[in-house]
């Protein structure tokens, strides 16, 4: 069994990544592994107060006035909680801002960004055109 999930702040407040975990134990899955991929990173994820109240975030930074948020850490958080255990859980870490060889960014570029796909198992890197980081 295989699933995708995508997490932004939104999704995280909404608990998506808990929801999508008990979806797929109620269909039988036992071992679950994660592996949480490119995103905007802490470095570069600046939010405003609304998504601080909305998440409830232990995983926020503050440099002089800005308030910047770990979606890699309250992912990883919210699938502990809904009962993975740590080891079997991967984070990337590759911001999407940051690494603009690699990715597009909607918070980089604004609306002449491209867009991202991402694709779930070891065969799908053959595609054509597809680079594993």
């Amino acid at each position: 069994m295989h699933a995708a999930i995508h997490a932004g702040w939104r999704g995280l407040a909404k608990k998506i990544v808990i929801k999508g975990i008990e979806m797929m134990q109620s269909l039988g899955a036992r071992s679950i592994r994660i592996s949480i991929g490119p995103a905007i990173g802490p470095c570069c994820y600046e939010v405003k107060r609304d998504v601080i109240d909305a998440l409830a975030p232990a995983s926020i930074s503050i440099v002089k006035d800005s308030i910047y948020l770990d979606l890699w850490q309250e992912a990883l958080k919210q699938a502990i909680e809904a009962g993975v255990q740590r080891d079997n859980i991967k984070i990337t870490r590759l911001c999407t801002a940051c690494n603009q060889d690699k990715f597009f960014s909607y918070r980089r570029d604004g609306n002449s960004a491209g867009r991202n796909i991402s694709a779930i198992g070891g065969d799908s890197w053959l595609l054509p055109g597809l680079q594993a980081p």
